[in-house]
């Protein structure tokens, strides 16, 4: 597992077969692990809150989600980043490897229902998978912590979890992972999914194939998320000015640009 930093966010770059041996070997263990899945938006939420800077730094291991973040390595660094782990993707190789070792997984957060909805539509696809979810209700945040009522730890508690898989929000779901993950020891896994509930629940459609290649997947997002253009737009255009202004800051501007052309080249062709 190779590491790279991204305007001051660590990132860990590994291959599909080294994650899921690090998933399954964390399933098995008696400590609880944190994994955080950062793109750009999250990037540039953590240039403003040290806490959430902090908790994505902190964690056990970070997940690049966005291609974005393959261009940004390219132009910040002369190292490359190999490979890339949406919070879907990341999710359901967490939910084969559960059904496979007949652990539990919880899912927790999203709309009212949209919990219940991943679990059955993951059980669906994974016959074997023994998924619950819990609806915490309003978790209230103050920019660096959660509060996180006594009932809700039970809850998790009650259910009895090997993995939990907390959809509330960036930078919300992280300090609520930290929280929870001292809170509850026994859980394995703690693993932020952003949206990736509302995907598999259907009720936000992800991003067709060949955006998601292309690197378009902000603009898929901006078309059923118009509500969150802001945030949006930040990640597809300050987030790249912010990097090109870091090179230029370092003197490697052309280089950077050079090094970007050939990455976004080797994406395209699906290396």
């Amino acid at each position: 597992m190779n590491q790279h930093h991204v305007l001051k966010v660590r990132i860990d770059d590994l291959s599909d077969e080294e994650l899921d041996g690090l998933l399954q070997f964390w399933l098995e263990a008696h400590t609880g692990k944190v994994i955080v899945t950062p793109n750009a938006e999250l990037i540039l939420m953590a240039k403003k809150n040290k806490a959430f800077l902090d908790h994505l730094n902190a964690s056990d291991l970070s997940l690049p989600d966005s291609v974005s973040l393959r261009y940004a390595v390219a132009a910040l660094t002369d190292e490359s980043l190999g490979h890339r782990h949406p919070g879907v993707a990341a999710l359901e190789r967490l939910a084969l490897l559960c059904a496979g070792g007949g652990k539990r997984l919880l899912l927790l957060g999203g709309e009212p229902g949209v919990a219940a909805r991943a679990a059955a539509a993951l059980m669906g696809k994974i016959p074997a998978l023994n998924a619950v979810a819990i609806d915490p209700g309003e978790i209230s945040y103050d920019g660096t912590r959660v509060v996180i009522e006594p009932s809700v730890i039970r809850e998790i508690q009650r259910a009895a979890p090997d993995a939990v898989a907390v959809a509330l929000g960036a930078p919300k779901q992280e300090a609520f992972l930290y929280q929870a993950h001292e809170q509850a020891p026994e859980v394995r896994i703690w693993i932020a999914v952003g949206g990736a509930l509302d995907m598999l629940s259907g009720q936000k459609r992800r991003a067709p194939v060949w955006m998601q290649t292309v690197g378009l997947e902000w603009a898929w997002r901006l078309l059923v998320e118009p509500k969150r253009a802001r945030r949006i737009l930040d990640a597809a255009v300050v987030f790249p000015f912010t990097v090109a202004l870091s090179t230029l800051c370092t003197h490697r501007f052309l280089r950077a640009v050079r090094r970007v052309f050939r990455e976004v080249s080797r994406q395209l062709r699906g290396l």
